[in-house]
C-alpha cells in the first residue's frame, strides 16, 4: 500500500495519521512468515478504515476532501488499486450491492501476493463479506506456493474471524428460526469440515484439491444463507470472473466501447436503464454531439454556447471535442473498473431534419480508436409511431406522416444492418432472458437482481414511463382514422413490418 510522506502529509491536514504499511519481501510470493504479515496485513487495514471513517464525520467538506486526497492516490501495483477501490467505496458508504462489487474485487485482486490475500481475506471475513472471504482463502490453497501445512493454518485463520459473519441476523418471526437455526448449523459444520480435511492436508493423508471442494460447500452454503448479502457476493465473483475471461478473449488492443442504438419511444430508456442495473457498468444516455436543440440554457457546454453567442462550428470541431469528451470518461470508467456503455440518441441522425444525417458520430467516429460492442433495439413500429404523436415528434421529419417515418426507420436498420437487433416485446414477456442476450452481446456481467434495482436508476428519456418499477408491455394506443389509412396504403410501413419480423 502506498504509503509515501507526500500521502502522509496529504492525509495529515485532514486528521488522518495512517500507520505504516508492512513491505513485501522481494519475489512477494508465499516466503517466509507470510501468515504472519497477512495478520498484519488485515490489522493494517482495520485501522485504516477506523482512520479514515473517524476522519469522514468531521464534517462533509472534510469528508470531501478525504475522498479527493484518498481517490487521488498514485498506486503501484493492482493490488494498491484494488485496497483504494474498497476503502473508497467504504468511506463514501455506497450502497450495500456497490460495496460488495468493491468486496468482491478486492477478494479477487490479481497481482497480489499470498500475505496480501490473506490479509483481505480476513478483513472481508471481519466485514461480514463470507462469500468473498471464503473465496480468497480458496485461492490461496489452490496456489501452489503454499505448503500443505500452510493451508491448515490459513483456513484455521478463516474460521475464526468468520464466526461474526455465520451469526448474524437473528430473525424476529418465530416462524424463520428453525430455518435460521438449521442454515447456521449447517455453516459451523461445514467450516469443521473444512478444518478436518485441512489436518488431513497437513497430514498428507488428504490432497488439496479435497480442501479446495469444502471451501467450495462452504462458500455455496454461505451465499444460500438468507441473512447478510451472500447471494450477490457470489453472484459479483463470478461476474469479475466472466470479465476477466471477455478480457483475455480479446486480440484486439484498442479499448472496449459498448453502444445501444435505438430511436425514440422504442423501449429504450427501460431497457437502458436495465442495462445500467447491472454490475460494473457506468452508463450514459442520449448521447449525440450533433444534437443542437437542447435548451437554451447550457451552462455545462462551453462549446455549444460559443456556436450560439459567436458563430456555428464546424462538424469536424464539435467531432474532435466529443472524442475528447469520451475519452476522459473513458478514462474515468477505466480507473473505476467498470464497462463504460454509451446509448446513442439516433433519433437525431434519423428522424430530424429534411434527410437522415450522412454521419452517425457514434459509430462512424469512435470506431478507429475503440473496440466497438454495439446492440440495436427496436419495437413494433406502429407502436413506437403512435407514441410519437402523443409528443408532438413526428412533426420533426417532413413529411409527419407513418410512411416517411417508416422510411427513416429503414434508414437507420440499414445503418447497423451489422449489429445484433433485440426486440422489446421480448424484453416484456421475458426480461430475464432479454438482458442475459444484451448483456452477453456487450461482454457485460449479468446480474439476476437487476429488476430490483432499474427502478432506482435515473436517465434521460423518461418522455414515455417515469418511476417505472415493472416491466410489463402496454395496450396499445388509439390508432386515429389517418393513420388507419396509412397503415392501408403504405408500401414502406409493410416492408418494414416484413423486415422487423412483426408481420
Amino acid at each position: 500500500m502506498p504509503t509515501s510522506s507526500t500521502l502522509n502529509e496529504q492525509l495529515a491536514t485532514l486528521g488522518v495519521h495512517l500507520p505504516a504499511w508492512p513491505e513485501e519481501p522481494e519475489g512477494g510470493g508465499a516466503t517466509g512468515d507470510w501468515i504472519q504479515r497477512g495478520q498484519v496485513y488485515a490489522e493494517g487495514l482495520r485501522l485504516w478504515r477506523a482512520q479514515l471513517r473517524s476522519a469522514a464525520v468531521i464534517d462533509s467538506t472534510g469528508r470531501e476532501r478525504l475522498i479527493s486526497a484518498v481517490q487521488n492516490l498514485a498506486p503501484q501495483s493492482a493490488w494498491d488499486e484494488r485496497v483504494i477501490r474498497f476503502l473508497l467505496s467504504d468511506l463514501r458508504g455506497n450502497s450495500d450491492y456497490r460495496h460488495v462489487q468493491a468486496a468482491a474485487k478486492f477478494a479477487a485482486a490479481d497481482g497480489c501476493t499470498a500475505a496480501q490475500r490473506l490479509g483481505a481475506a480476513i478483513d472481508l471475513a471481519r466485514g461480514g463479506f463470507a462469500v468473498c472471504a471464503v473465496d480468497a482463502i480458496k485461492r490461496l490453497v489452490e496456489w501452489r506456493e503454499v505448503s500443505e501445512q500452510d493451508c491448515l493454518e490459513v483456513c484455521a485463520l478463516l474460521v475464526a474471524n468468520l464466526q461474526p459473519a455465520l451469526s448474524v441476523g437473528v430473525p424476529n418471526s418465530s416462524n424463520e428460526h428453525v430455518h435460521w437455526w438449521r442454515t447456521n448449523l449447517a455453516l459451523h459444520l461445514q467450516a469443521i469440515r473444512v478444518l478436518a480435511t485441512g489436518v488431513g492436508t497437513a497430514c498428507n493423508e488428504q490432497n488439496r484439491a479435497a480442501l479446495a471442494e469444502q471451501l467450495e460447500t462452504l462458500l455455496t452454503l454461505a451465499s444460500e444463507t438468507s441473512h447478510g448479502s451472500g447471494v450477490d457476493e457470489r453472484e459479483a465473483i463470478g461476474v469479475l470472473k466472466t470479465r476477466e475471461q471477455w478480457k483475455q478473449s480479446r486480440a484486439n488492443e484498442k479499448p472496449v466501447l459498448r453502444t445501444i442504438h435505438h430511436l425514440a419511444c422504442t423501449g429504450g430508456t427501460v431497457i437502458s436503464k436495465c442495462l445500467a442495473a447491472m454490475p460494473r457498468v457506468a452508463l450514459i444516455s442520449e448521447v449525440n454531439p450533433l444534437n443542437r436543440f437542447g435548451s437554451e440554457f447550457e451552462p455545462t457546454n462551453p462549446l455549444l454556447q460559443l456556436e450560439r453567442s459567436y458563430r456555428k462550428l464546424s462538424t469536424q470541431d464539435i467531432i474532435e471535442d466529443f472524442i475528447r469528451q469520451v475519452a476522459y470518461v473513458n478514462r474515468i470508467c477505466r480507473q473505476d473498473d467498470v464497462d463504460l456503455v454509451i446509448r446513442d440518441h439516433s433519433h437525431t441522425d434519423f428522424c430530424i431534419g429534411p434527410t437522415p444525417a450522412a454521419v452517425c458520430p457514434i459509430a462512424d467516429c469512435l470506431s478507429s480508436d475503440y473496440e466497438l460492442l454495439s446492440v440495436v433495439t427496436v419495437r413494433h413500429p406502429l407502436d413506437s409511431y403512435l407514441s410519437l404523436m402523443t409528443q408532438g415528434w413526428e412533426k420533426q421529419f417532413l413529411p409527419g406522416n407513418l410512411n416517411e417515418y417508416s422510411r427513416r426507420y429503414q434508414a437507420f436498420l440499414d445503418r447497423y444492418a451489422s449489429l445484433p437487433m433485440l426486440r422489446y416485446e421480448d424484453f416484456c414477456a421475458q426480461p430475464e432472458a432479454f438482458m442475459k442476450n444484451l448483456c452477453n452481446a456487450l461482454e457485460i456481467g449479468y446480474s439476476e437482481g437487476f429488476l430490483g434495482r432499474f427502478g432506482d436508476v435515473t436517465l434521460s428519456g423518461d418522455s414515455g414511463r417515469k418511476g417505472i418499477f415493472t416491466i410489463e408491455r402496454r395496450p396499445r394506443r388509439v390508432v386515429p382514422e389517418e393513420v388507419e389509412s396509412e397503415i392501408a396504403s403504405s408500401i414502406m410501413y409493410s416492408e418494414l413490418l416484413e423486415r422487423l419480423g412483426y408481420c
